[in-house]
């Protein structure tokens, strides 16, 4: 699963733990420890692991300790499956959640949420110092009757590209439905020099 040889990793427990990334090493002692307490009946936990060459793969690792007569754990029995599918699978959702399909742009709930974030500091005392840009296609439904869905969809991602390409990278460019867009522009030092 890892790529490695029979006779590339030890039996020791610690030529495994050092192929987790830290953060997920650190959730995976966690867990250990917590079920070693009798606080979870096995442990259960989802970590990155690297492979031989070095990239990391999703596993799945499952185990319960193995204990004597007085309660005490000897060892861990377990096992790991391979879960990169279903990981790179999530990310796919939740892009395809955050996204419009058609142009890749973030769509209305994401523009939404980065607008709350936009207004975060003025919670808390300050003046927050944003734009927001509403723009549509006038004309749009006389191009799509006129000339069909296809060159409609064409024209969209063509702005969408446009977009992209126009604002800097802290700042947020959506398509909120149909033939409207907006523009999120961060960190501005004035309404006239953004």
């Amino acid at each position: 699963m890892l790529g490695c040889g029979e006779n590339e990793m030890g039996a020791h427990p610690e030529e495994w733990h050092k192929r987790l990334t830290r953060k997920d090493a650190d959730r995976f002692q966690a867990a250990v420890a917590a079920h070693l307490e009798g606080k979870s009946a096995q442990v259960e936990v989802e970590c990155r692991v690297r492979k031989r060459k070095g990239a990391a793969q999703w596993v799945l690792i499952r185990g319960v300790a193995v204990r004597d007569a007085d309660g005490k754990a000897g060892r861990i029995a377990g096992s790991q499956t391979d879960i990169s599918a279903r990981k790179a699978d999530q990310l796919k959702l939740l892009h395809q959640v955050h996204h419009d399909v058609l142009t890749g742009l973030p769509n209305r709930a994401f523009f939404a949420q980065r607008i709350e974030q936009a207004l975060a500091p003025a919670r808390r005392g300050k003046r927050p110092r944003f734009a927001v840009l509403m723009l549509d296609l006038d004309g749009f439904k006389l191009v799509n009757d006129s000339l069909g869905h296809v060159i409609g969809d064409q024209l969209l991602i063509g702005v969408a590209q446009r977009l992209k390409t126009s604002v800097r990278s802290r700042d947020t460019a959506a398509r909120l439905g149909g033939d409207e867009f907006a523009v999120l522009l961060e960190q501005i030092q004035s309404s006239h020099n953004p």
